[in-house]
């Protein structure tokens, strides 16, 4: 039964118009949803599914969203919005934008114990590669533009920011249009030189192929760090057929960096590229000068990596200065380790 509702959940936003400004990291908490009239019936309505929306959106396709607890504390999502206004959607249909008081939305998940990935996301870069009659191009608006609407809706619909390459002579080495279509794995300096071009943290490859049956097969693959997985679907409709590949790396995501929400937060922490003692006293200093980062324990030192047990009030402040500063740079969690993971990238 679980199972039924998250699909009939989300087989509901890939049919309807939904989208979700992601122009910047932080409008993670706006939400629009097509609308049929300005009713107070139907405005309630709305609100209600748009923070349905956003806890899948902030805490990943998860069973406890669909439970009699958290629905009996989102029924007054009125309390949640901070503001809301009508606006006409690129279809021509009337749409609704809400934006929740991220505060509020916080305290709720507080309360529910559901932990949840907030701002900063990182960023990835979309790197595709699609066919049409028997030719093979990179995803470029120019191109395929049905295709890059289509994937910028789903990416946006889950809150991951995302950018698109440019594609001059410069990428088209970097990355031949062969490998793109492959979805390789690429070495850690290769992949550091194409993200750094664009200041993103993962990369997208893949393709998106119709097939000569009519169906459509997406086979991404997503490259962070040492991080790397495929996603594969075959659908009949080009929206399903992303949505599904989309949603299962957002899902793998948010479950990876979502953080459970306490007063305060001990959590700890490996830190890698720890090479001399300078580096050592230059994370420390770093560490420190960060409001929000109340103490800090050494617990073990191995080759390059020494690991911290920190005591933190907001996480959220401590991940957001971490982006900015990109001093501090996040891994990917290791399997069945609550250990969060870093690479020290320097004193400035």
């Amino acid at each position: 039964m679980r199972r039924l509702i998250r699909v009939v959940f989300f087989v509901a936003l890939i049919l309807c118009p939904v989208s979700a400004v992601m122009a910047e990291n932080d409008d993670i908490y706006v939400v629009q949803l097509p609308i049929e009239s300005r009713a107070q019936s139907q405005l309630n309505e709305a609100i209600y599914d748009g923070l349905k929306y956003l806890l899948v959106r902030l805490c990943g396709d998860i069973p406890q969203i669909a439970s009699t607890m958290v629905q009996a504390k989102i029924s007054r999502a009125v309390d949640y919005v901070k503001s809301y206004r009508y606006i006409q959607g690129a279809n021509g249909v009337e749409q609704i934008e809400m934006r929740y008081a991220s505060e509020k939305v916080i305290a709720l998940l507080r309360e529910l114990r559901l932990p949840a990935w907030h701002p900063p996301r990182l960023v990835s870069l979309v790197w595709l590669a699609s066919n049409q009659n028997d030719r093979r191009f990179y995803v470029e608006e120019q191109t395929i533009p049905e295709i890059v609407h289509s994937i910028q809706l789903h990416l946006e619909r889950r809150g991951l920011p995302f950018i698109f390459p440019l594609f001059d002579v410069l990428d088209r080495t970097n990355l031949p249009l062969s490998d793109a279509w492959g979805g390789y794995d690429l070495s850690p300096t290769h992949l550091s030189r194409i993200l750094e071009r664009y200041n993103a943290d993962g990369l997208i490859t893949g393709r998106i192929e119709h097939l000569s049956d009519g169906r459509w097969y997406c086979r991404l693959n997503y490259q962070y760090g040492e991080q790397s997985q495929p996603y594969i679907n075959i659908a009949d409709a080009l929206s399903f057929c992303i949505a599904d590949v989309v949603n299962a790396l957002a899902d793998a995501l948010t479950a990876q960096y979502s953080v459970l929400h306490k007063n305060e937060l001990t959590l700890v922490a490996e830190v890698h590229n720890i090479l001399s003692l300078s580096d050592y006293t230059g994370l420390i200093a770093y560490l420190q000068q960060i409001k929000t980062v109340q103490s800090l324990w050494l617990k073990s030192v191995s080759r390059d990596i020494v690991t911290l047990t920190m005591q933190v009030i907001d996480y959220n402040v401590l991940s957001q200065q971490m982006l900015i500063d990109r001093r501090l740079v996040v891994l990917p969690r290791q399997a069945n380790s609550a250990r969060f993971r870093y690479r020290w990238e320097g004193d400035e």
